[in-house]
């Protein structure tokens, strides 16, 4: 029996040192597959401003905590009002109006449009302490298996996000030969579809509120305020669109 462990001891350190002559051979696969994961590696040790930034946004927007919290509420915020008055402005804005309208009175417009790309950037980069003290010392921690930005660059959000940041009305000055300025305000519509994510920001919110704060809102209530909202909010939209 010790010389059956002693043999396969000696094969066992045969393929160590065949894995490793064949790692040190240029081209090889093997080669290739432990110089990405050394790579990944020496980033990950590295303490650069990518680094530091990921780790504070790890620990200030992470779930559950007050920065997080705020930063839905915001959200939802800046959701309703992008809902209440990019169709207003898009349909009963006067002609002899757009001149004052375009870009004059719109600086809360264009500060919800840098929130929401400021957002976008810290959903993509953010990575969650929690977890990664979870999963430490695997190796798919190391990868970014459990990334929350990597998540989120795989789910449907951020198509939707993208979407809804793009500059329309950037891309509309920029081929047109003849700008109309009410074209510019319809084609900033697009950031309408941010409004499929205002449950999760509400129900963020609201998690929040009763995991750390204590205060409860029953599915009655939230049903009867969603309900409320989708009626002024579709009557709102219908009005603009009969008027346009």
């Amino acid at each position: 029996e010790f010389t059956t462990i002693r043999r396969r001891n000696a094969d066992v350190n045969a393929a160590i040192s065949r894995n490793l002559k064949e790692a040190e051979r240029a081209g090889s696969r093997l080669r290739r597959v432990l110089g990405d994961v050394s790579l990944r590696l020496s980033t990950k040790r590295q303490t650069s401003f990518v680094q530091r930034f990921r780790s504070f946004l790890g620990q200030r927007l992470a779930r559950g905590t007050a920065g997080r919290a705020l930063w839905d509420a915001l959200s939802a915020v800046a959701v309703l009002y992008e809902a209440l008055v990019l169709p207003y402005r898009a349909a009963f804005t006067l002609p002899d109006a757009l001149a004052r309208v375009v870009p004059g009175a719109m600086g809360p417009d264009y500060a919800c449009d840098a929130f929401f790309l400021l957002s976008l950037i810290c959903r993509c980069a953010m990575k969650d302490d929690a977890e990664e003290r979870q999963s430490r010392g695997n190796l798919t921690e190391v990868l970014d298996a459990h990334c929350v930005g990597a998540r989120y660059r795989r789910s449907r959000w951020l198509w939707l996000d993208v979407l809804a940041a793009l500059p329309l009305e950037l891309f509309y000055v920029v081929v047109a030969t003849n700008v109309e300025r009410n074209v510019v305000l319809a084609c900033r519509l697009n950031r309408l579809l941010r409004v499929g994510r205002l449950s999760g920001f509400v129900d963020a919110v609201l998690r929040h509120l009763a995991l750390r704060r204590g205060v409860r809102v029953s599915k009655a209530e939230k049903a009867l305020a969603a309900v409320y909202l989708a009626y002024l909010y579709v009557n709102h939209w219908y009005a603009c669109a009969w008027f346009a």
